[in-house]
């Protein structure tokens, strides 16, 4: 081998997220003018499921403690600068690290005073997330919903319907695996769905999950 040849060793992979955002952005972006945008601020809403619940992992004897899920992202780095949110604190937000697109993601956390397990959820659960949204709408750039895994996609088609002359990014993500566990699916699929609520304007409800992500006007983009 030369000695101007890179060896495969040393070259750089892009990561499995690093690509799958890179196919997001790059199949919306074929049908809009996707830019990335300054100054948004996020809404986090936690509605249900297990995604800050703790416990053994199963159904039956995991609890959700009220604030958990704020504490826990405030001490996963990737989710939250710590020092930065301390100095540049706007009305209890937190503040992500800076991404590979140059922005940090503002984000407020509000949890559902009570939290269900998603098989549980109703359409009168439903319409009161519609309505937070609806109440908040002038307050945030774009919303992101933590919902449970068994109805998201319920969730999801009836938010479509529901949030009429949507001109905002409204993204629904959860987690099989509870951020309490040290293996968990929650991080990557909340730090995916910051960043694209964060940084790119797409006025529609978006379902993000490993690695995929579902739009009720688009095909299922996944690796």
């Amino acid at each position: 081998m030369s000695s101007d040849t890179e060896s495969p060793i040393f070259r750089r992979r892009e990561s499995r997220r690093d690509s799958t955002l890179s196919q997001i952005t790059g199949a919306i972006g074929a049908n809009q003018n996707l830019q990335v945008l300054n100054d948004r601020k996020v809404l986090l809403l936690y509605a249900s499921g297990a995604t800050a619940a703790e416990g053994e992992l199963n159904e039956q004897h995991m609890t959700v403690v009220k604030g958990r899920l704020e504490q826990r992202m405030k001490h996963i780095s990737f989710l939250c600068d710590l020092e930065y949110t301390q100095y540049h604190n706007q009305d209890g937000c937190l503040t992500t690290p800076v991404s590979e697109y140059g922005r940090r993601t503002v984000y407020k956390v509000m949890e559902l005073d009570q939290i269900t397990n998603s098989r549980q959820t109703s359409y009168a659960d439903i319409r009161h997330i519609a309505e937070i949204i609806k109440e908040n709408y002038e307050k945030f750039s774009a919303f992101v919903i933590l919902s449970g895994i068994a109805t998201i996609t319920y969730l999801g088609t009836n938010l479509s319907f529901m949030l009429e002359n949507l001109q905002k990014t409204v993204v629904i993500t959860g987690s099989l695996i509870p951020l309490s566990f040290m293996r968990n699916d929650a991080f990557q699929n909340i730090l995916d769905s910051l960043i694209l609520a964060g940084h790119f304007l797409i006025p529609e409800v978006l379902i993000v999950m490993d690695h995929s992500l579902q739009s009720q006007q688009m095909s299922i983009i996944e690796m």
